[in-house]
């Protein structure tokens, strides 16, 4: 299969070339392009929000989530309690969340968002299949209206199912904490096709159009369910075959893309990096590479920092 698909790489993406020659072959068009005239996305990935944050309390509980009433307060005045705004040693607060939706809605105002996943807290040892639910509708709804009239294009994050990291997809909708909340994110996709594809795997696509895309044509941003491939989901060793046939259907989207020469951005939570199991992450490999002329880039989550792979 993965041979297969690079042996059928298009002419122009073996020679391996085409971001340079891109650059070469519209570089006065680039030199007169104003900041105004570029879509402008922002990223918001692995928020891991906790509403039992209680400022005051102790950060360094011993627990893996702390910064709440359980976690006692500091013993002394040489130790500072959780702050108003946050702790670096805990989870993000529910004040700096609404603080931030406000700051990008106002202030960066973007053409869209890309919502990467990690919306649930890192309080592995009392999670409850409730908690999971209760945090992503919450959430969701945070996202909605503090961002109210920007399109969001969300994926799932490893901690966003109960248990965490176990997320099928044998059969359409194995993942029942999902198949509770996910009913919320049905209004930020584009059509009954991309619904019915999340429903049932968790992936999508929707059209990104805007009038700053000169020809009017219809580019594409891809949602994968990356977490199929995560070494900590015990999925990921049973399943030797294209989970839920999410890389099938990638290949398909993007063959259709490169047919009328527009382009895609694809994104999911878990990179495609040390990971991802080896078996899905080179067929994954090689669709990036068999259609580069037609994938502008990729947005990943999960490692909470700044990396570029090239």
């Amino acid at each position: 299969m993965i041979f297969e698909t690079l042996l059928s790489k298009s002419e122009l993406a073996n020679t391996n070339n085409y971001i340079n020659q891109l650059y070469d072959d519209n570089e006065d068009r680039i030199s007169e392009l104003k900041k105004e005239d570029l879509i402008k996305m922002v990223i918001l990935t692995d928020l891991h929000i906790d509403y039992s944050y209680q400022e005051g309390t102790e950060p360094n509980c011993g627990l893996p989530q702390c910064c709440r009433i359980q976690s006692g307060w500091p013993k002394n005045n040489s130790t500072k309690g959780a702050g108003k705004w946050g702790d670096y040693q805990c989870d993000l607060n529910e004040l700096t969340m609404t603080d931030m939706f406000r700051f990008v809605k106002d202030e960066l105002k973007p053409d869209a968002v890309i919502w990467g996943g990690d919306s649930v807290p890192h309080d592995v040892h009392s999670q409850t299949f409730d908690e999971v639910v209760l945090y992503m509708n919450k959430t969701t709804d945070a996202f909605i209206e503090g961002l109210d009239g920007i399109p969001i294009f969300p994926t799932i994050g490893n901690h966003d199912n109960y248990p965490q990291d176990q997320i099928k997809m044998h059969l359409p909708k194995e993942n029942p904490a999902i198949n509770i909340w996910g009913p919320k994110w049905h209004k930020l996709l584009p059509d009954q096709e991309a619904i019915d594809n999340f429903s049932k795997y968790g992936y999508f696509s929707a059209p990104v159009t805007s009038n700053k895309i000169e020809d009017g044509s219809v580019n594409k941003i891809i949602s994968l369910n990356n977490n199929i491939c995560y070494q900590f989901n015990w999925e990921s060793v049973v399943q030797f075959t294209d989970p839920g046939n999410m890389l099938g259907w990638l290949e398909k989207e993007l063959d259709e893309l490169e047919k009328v020469n527009v382009t895609a951005i694809i994104f999911s939570h878990v990179p495609n990096l040390d990971e991802c199991n080896r078996q899905y992450g080179r067929r994954y490999h090689a669709i990036m590479d068999k259609y580069q002329t037609v994938i502008r880039f990729g947005v990943y989550g999960h490692i909470h920092q700044e990396q570029y792979q090239v």
